[in-house]
């Protein structure tokens, strides 16, 4: 493949992700809250409501919380919260561009998988 081409591919998948991504979860930024585990990771969870401390951090990277470990999602809400942010839509639409970002920086992270797989599925007999 031509490295122009390869080049308009990464591009064109970059703006499938962004498109794709914001058309699935930009209807979330007008959601509230959920009674299904909102209350266990955010409004009523002591750690996130005293803000990025060291001994939040701690928690967050040592615990099993709601049978879960994933500290990448306390750390952010810890901070909204330190910066005296409201815990409501301006949190869901943070989400939104962090799942863009994610999206974003895999690929950025990975971009021969792509390639990879694109050239793959071009091939005859494939």
């Amino acid at each position: 493949m031509p490295q122009q081409a390869k080049k308009s591919l990464v591009i064109s998948i970059y703006f499938a992700l962004a498109v794709s991504t914001l058309l699935v979860f930009w209807q979330v930024r007008n959601f509230d809250f959920v009674n299904y585990d909102d209350d266990l990771y955010v409004y009523q969870n002591q750690h996130v409501l005293n803000g990025l401390t060291a001994d939040a951090v701690s928690w967050a990277f040592t615990t099993g919380h709601s049978a879960n470990w994933h500290p990448l999602t306390w750390l952010p809400l810890m901070i909204r919260k330190s910066r005296q942010i409201v815990m409501t839509s301006t949190v869901l639409t943070e989400l939104i561009l962090d799942h863009l970002g994610m999206g974003m920086a895999i690929h950025w992270k990975e971009p021969l998988l792509t390639l990879t797989i694109c050239r793959e599925s071009s091939m005859p007999g494939t």
